[in-house]
């Protein structure tokens, strides 16, 4: 199964907030991951912001940049 990477500086980030809360960190990003999903917001137009140089250099190649 695919197992996407979470970016480390956000590690902690959600450390505490999944503390704050008293759940797990994987059920909080699951949850967050299910909101997410469920109400709709991935279809307003939403672009992520992708500041990883390994990620843009990967679609260079692809593009034939």
């Amino acid at each position: 199964m695919y197992s996407p990477k979470i970016k480390p500086e956000l590690i902690p980030k959600l450390y505490l907030i999944a503390k704050e809360h008293k759940k797990p960190m994987t059920k909080l990003v699951s949850n967050i991951i299910e909101e997410y999903i469920n109400n709709g917001i991935h279809n307003q137009n939403y672009q992520p912001s992708d500041s990883s140089p390994s990620s843009s250099q990967s679609h260079k190649g692809r593009n034939g940049d």
